[in-house]
């Protein structure tokens, strides 16, 4: 649909010209789809996707500590939760795969702990964290939910962090798992509290206790 020619002032506007704008805007107008959604500016129009459930499985499954996966150990296959990485002070580790006993049935929490180390100077606590120990995966009743952090304070600047990773069911030794959340994990410290990043967004979990 092309555009009306332009007119010199002072010449009329005719019906057939107006029309004319009228189906060339609207020919150039973006529409809406089922994987893209129009927004507006100041300088005009642009996409955006949208995430549609499949999107949304792929981003919270397949990612570290976000799903049940099988691999082969010592010639045999096991079972168990997707590993990641946990970054805390100056210390980066790499936990492995956690393998999960099938033979055992029931519901399980699932939560990492790590001692950190936090900065202290002149009798205050700083923000930040020096070191951190290798995170241990502990397994708990899902009644009780996710124990306590402890957070370091100028007395004792040393902590325990707790990583939600999840439920775990285990039913005819068939397991089946919902993830707290998805991503590596970053850990840090600021007065007062213990601060989680994952997958590079700040981690907030319902009931989880600072």
């Amino acid at each position: 649909m092309q555009l009306p020619q332009k007119k010199r002032p002072g010449l009329p506007i005719l019906a057939s010209d107006w029309n004319q704008l009228i189906d060339a805007l609207a020919a150039r107008t973006p529409r809406p789809s089922a994987d893209l959604q129009v927004v507006a500016s100041s300088g005009g129009f642009t996409y955006r996707s949208r995430e549609t459930p499949a999107a949304s499985t792929q981003k919270r499954y397949g990612h570290p500590f976000a799903e049940i996966i099988n691999w082969i150990k010592d010639d045999k296959t096991v079972t168990g939760i997707r590993g990641g990485v946990v970054q805390a002070g100056n210390k980066v580790w790499n936990v492995p795969h956690i393998e999960i006993n099938l033979e055992i049935e029931g519901d399980f929490l699932v939560w990492l702990t790590v001692e950190v180390l936090a900065y202290s100077e002149d009798g205050v606590v700083l923000p930040g964290l020096i070191t951190s120990s290798m995170p241990e995966v502990v397994y708990g009743d899902p009644a009780s939910g996710y124990p306590q952090q402890v957070v370091p304070t100028i007395e004792n600047p040393t902590g325990t962090a707790v990583v939600p990773i999840g439920e775990l069911r285990i039913q005819k030794k068939s397991p089946s798992f919902t993830p707290a959340y998805y991503g590596s994990v970053q850990l840090s410290h600021c007065p007062g509290t213990i601060l989680q990043y994952r997958n590079g967004e700040d981690f907030v979990y319902p009931n989880f206790p600072s």
